[in-house]
């Protein structure tokens, strides 16, 4: 029965990562220019991210996709949970 209800909720995590697929390209672009900033920049300068235009609306796909993940690792675990039990 644990292992139906992780399935559950892995195909619940990836309808979430699926509704919030234009943050995954908005932060694996973050992702590449902080670090590009990070390779190139001067010693002991701090490295702040590039675009802050986004508004508080937009960050609530982020916390989707967040949620989404921790979706998908939470049925991970119960589907290995039934397998060992």
């Amino acid at each position: 029965m644990t292992g139906l209800i992780g399935l559950l909720v892995i195909v619940a995590g990836s309808f979430l990562v699926w509704q919030a697929r234009k943050e995954v390209v908005y932060w694996a672009k973050e992702f590449v220019l902080i670090f590009r900033k990070a390779l190139t920049r001067p010693e002991g300068e701090i490295v702040h991210s590039g675009s802050h235009e986004r508004n508080l609306e937009d960050q609530s796909g982020a916390l989707r996709l967040v949620g989404a993940i921790g979706l998908i690792f939470l049925g991970q675990f119960l589907v290995l949970l039934d397998l060992a039990f």
